[in-house]
């Protein structure tokens, strides 16, 4: 899986240790790892031999290269950081055949974040301090204060 965490997110060269080569099964690479927003993906492969294109789902369930959302134009190396949580990013390679054939391609899910539940607040009760009358907080407090040594009593 090769991977790195940080404080921003977790990197991974895709693909795990062949990087974006032909033959890889992308898919169950990426199948294997719960992506999150902030993490960085590392296309890396030999120059000129593919090509990264991230594309729309259709252009990528057809191998569509014509209208590429973006594109490393084949220089070996594209650096991607994954920003829309719950989003899916469609990864193909630009050389028709390689995607084609389904062994150039791959979507990466990403994880929505946790949902942070409120706490339920605290319902009144007859008991709780709120409803208590002043009568029976002086009952609590007066034996309270006489355990309290005399010179500090004088500065109440």
């Amino acid at each position: 899986m090769l991977s790195t965490k940080s404080v921003s997110g977790a990197h991974y060269r895709v693909g795990g240790l062949k990087g974006w080569e032909y033959g890889n099964d992308f898919q169950a690479w990426a199948s294997s790892i719960t992506f999150k927003q902030g993490d960085t993906l590392y296309f890396e492969y030999e120059a000129n031999m593919h090509s990264v294109l991230e594309v729309s789902e259709e252009d990528y369930k057809t191998c569509n290269t014509r209208a590429p959302i973006t594109s490393d134009g084949g220089k070996g190396r594209l650096v991607v950081t994954l920003r829309e949580a719950g989003a899916t990013f469609f990864y193909i390679c630009g050389l028709p055949a390689h995607c084609s054939d389904g062994h150039m391609k791959v979507a990466i899910p990403l994880s929505l974040p946790p949902t942070i539940t409120p706490s339920p607040s605290p319902s009144s009760t007859p008991h709780s301090s709120s409803s208590a009358s002043p009568a029976a907080a002086a009952h609590v407090l007066l034996p309270l204060l006489l355990l309290l040594p005399p010179f500090l009593l004088l500065s109440l």
